[in-house]
């Protein structure tokens, strides 16, 4: 609330609210000043009886004393001691629409949206029109998912008191439900109103860009640029619609003219770096990132921008040398080390990566992101242990479960199956709605041959976190079994249905269906299957199976055949698919035997 409406409403407010309760009387006076009082009291009685007894008078907190505490307890941190002062100077005041807004955009910051509603409504139930109030309902619907309801309020400002920033929150309401007509409508008409605004000209370049409109977006893109040199996102979008026209020279030319007026614009000189590496102008590049480096030399955010832009054009060996330029400028930059490990690491050179993370953490041991990606560097490098001692690392300083399963799959994958189940049971209990602990716990159940616990691991996983994935599962282990047919069949078409072209799920289908006897269905699932994904030889293997089922021997063997030599090169499908070769085994003697009768 600003210093002045503050001191008016307590001016009011005091005026107004000031009273007092006599003990021994519902009789209510004016106060007057003490000096008056006294003299007024002495001037009728100088004599004061002592065994008379003193009236006493108490005070009651009004609603101004709660509006300060509420000020006071908000600037200390104190939130929840704010929350109930403003709490009671509305209780106390509870027609005071600055009261109510405030309580509203308070409890709305602590996330109670209810509470932020139920002020806001009653500030408008005062003030029907009042636009404070319609803009923070419309603000609550947002988060609440209620968009529809958003749109309304922002349409109610619109019809009785129109403003700048409801015409672009409303816009930009329709452009993430991509209602592109209504937003360029409603922007354009804004823009009659306020043609130097840069937002609307900004917003107005958005959806012409989203129709596909390229010149039209640029044309507005660049004059929000020119009304506001720092607006980021006007950058970032105008370097969309240039990379797109491909148009370099004229991007450039704009560029330096943005650059020529402001030397230090990080946003230009960001879409500029981009535009010289498309013309393979790289000492200009080179250039452009020291300058940046020296502006901000500790931005994350900015080195990440720019290995990421280079990561994406894929342009490994020019991010190299400018990383590595920049280490030199920085050489006690923990971040600028990390960027340069991410380059490496991009371009295949594990070693270089490792030794740049490495360095990174020399400079800055505990930081969790360069942590995480030298644990799954190890791991790429199948430096197992190396990789378990920083997820456990890891673990330790951040207590996210997704680092204790990481050491666990190690544990698994080293061929401690057993202590990585028993590590996550340990945890089972303080992780119980983690539900990817619950998909391990099933996994490493089923390879050491505990049915049971898998099955309930899988029943527990699908009350968390329901997903096609679980119900392909449980069905494939029921499949896999002989038992729970039919409703593995259910489970399989459930996760089916929610898509319908992936392999997996077809094979999982398939395969119960083979199990239940219905051969032709089953073989008609495992077919489009393996056309979907032709090389898995476990597919394969149940195409061949079902084929053999339905007399087709000569197919059946060639699927089997196939399937049979993958197999035995990764020992991993044995462990995955217990049992797999035996089975190919004993049909292809029986495929023999009748072939020679």
């Amino acid at each position: 609330m600003k210093r002045a409406l503050y001191l008016s409403t307590a001016l009011l407010v005091f005026s107004s609210c000031a009273t007092l309760t006599k003990k021994e009387s519902t009789t209510t006076e004016k106060i007057k000043p003490e000096k008056e009082r006294v003299k007024k009291e002495t001037a009728v009685s100088p004599l004061i009886n002592q065994n008379v007894k003193k009236e006493s008078y108490k005070a009651e907190p009004g609603a101004v004393y709660y509006y300060m505490l509420f000020l006071n307890e908000k600037e200390k941190g104190n939130f929840e001691k704010a929350y109930r002062a403003i709490r009671e100077a509305v209780k106390k005041d509870p027609k005071n629409i600055n009261y109510l807004l405030e309580a509203a955009r308070f409890t709305a910051n602590l996330k109670k949206l209810e509470d932020a509603e139920e002020f806001a409504k009653k500030a408008l139930s005062i003030d029907p029109k009042n636009p404070k109030a319609l803009k923070l309902l419309a603000g609550i619907s947002i988060i609440k998912g209620n968009k529809k309801e958003a749109e309304r309020y922002y349409k109610r400002i619109l019809s009785t008191a129109p403003d700048k920033s409801t015409y672009i929150m409303l816009a930009n309401l329709y452009i993430n439900e991509k209602k592109y007509l209504e937003a360029q409508k409603l922007l354009t008409e804004a823009l009659k109103k306020y043609p130097s605004d840069f937002l609307i000209n900004y917003f107005l370049g958005e959806v012409s860009f989203l129709k596909g409109k390229i010149n039209t977006a640029r044309n507005y893109i660049e004059k929000a640029i020119k009304l506001n040199p720092n607006f980021e996102s006007a950058y970032v979008l105008l370097g969309k619609i240039y990379l797109k026209e491909k148009d370099y020279k004229k991007a450039e030319k704009f560029l330096e003219k943005v650059l020529d007026k402001n030397p230090d614009n990080i946003y230009a000189l960001k879409e500029i770096f981009i535009i010289y590496l498309k013309q393979n102008k790289t000492n200009e590049a080179l250039n452009v990132i020291n300058r940046l480096v020296k502006l901000d030399p500790y931005n994350l955010r900015l080195l990440s921008w720019v290995a990421a832009s280079l990561f994406e054009m894929k342009e490994y060996k020019k991010v190299i040398p400018l990383i590595e330029r920049i280490t030199k400028l920085n050489p006690d930059n923990p971040n600028v080390y990390f960027m340069l490990g991410l380059a490496y690491e991009m371009s295949g050179n594990y070693e270089k990566a490792l030794e740049a993370y490495e360095k990174s953490l020399d400079l800055y041991p505990e930081n969790p992101t360069v942590l995480e990606k030298t644990a799954f560097l190890l791991y790429k490098m199948n430096r197992l242990s190396d990789a378990k001692a920083y997820f456990e690392r890891l673990w330790q300083l951040t207590n996210k479960p997704g680092y204790l399963i990481q050491v666990a799959v190690i544990d698994d994958k080293e061929g401690n199956t057993e202590e990585a189940y028993n590590l996550l049971k340990t945890w089972e209990k303080d992780l119980k709605n983690f539900g990817d602990l619950y998909f391990h716990l099933a996994y490493f159940a089923e390879k050491l041959g505990k049915d049971k616990e898998t099955e309930g691991y899988l029943k527990k996983l699908l009350q968390i976190e329901p997903s096609p994935d679980v119900y392909n599962y449980l069905a494939y282990f029921y499949a896999n079994r002989g038992i729970n047919l039919d409703e593995a069949e259910k489970l399989a078409e459930k996760a089916l249905k929610a898509e319908p072209e992936n392999p997996a799920f077809l094979d999982t289908l398939g395969w119960v269906l083979y199990k239940k006897g219905d051969y032709k269905n089953a073989c008609k699932y495992l077919e489009k299957a393996l056309k979907l994904k032709q090389d898995d030889p476990v597919i394969s293997e149940h195409y061949g199976e079902c084929l053999y089922k339905t007399g087709r021997l000569k197919e059946a063997k060639e699927y089997l055949l196939k399937a049979s030599s993958k197999i035995e090169k990764d020992p991993s499908i044995q462990k995955e698919e217990k049992g797999i070769l035996q089975r190919i085994r004993k049909i292809l003697r029986e495929i023999k035997i009748k072939e020679m009768i």
